[in-house]
């Protein structure tokens, strides 16, 4: 369970946006699934190490960020 947010350089985007879309179907499916595993290995981790809770995890790519931060069950 967490709450990926995600952020771009909105002339970057636009400038992808206006050729052809050539993403795989289900891509957003994909995206949580990976997510989830980020979260579940950060976890594991930080308990391997008596780190603690974790806060959260960024993966840096060179065309983006990927923040990971759970969130309470009463949200």
């Amino acid at each position: 369970d967490g709450l990926m947010l995600l952020s771009s350089d909105p002339g970057h985007h636009e400038a992808k946006a206006a050729g052809p879309s050539d993403g795989p179907k289900g891509s957003s499916a994909d995206l949580a699934t990976i997510v989830s595993g980020i979260g579940s290995l950060t976890v594991g981790a930080a308990k391997l190490m008596d780190g603690g809770g974790v806060k959260q995890t960024m993966v840096a790519m060179d065309e983006g960020s990927v923040f990971v931060m759970s969130i309470s069950d009463g949200s």
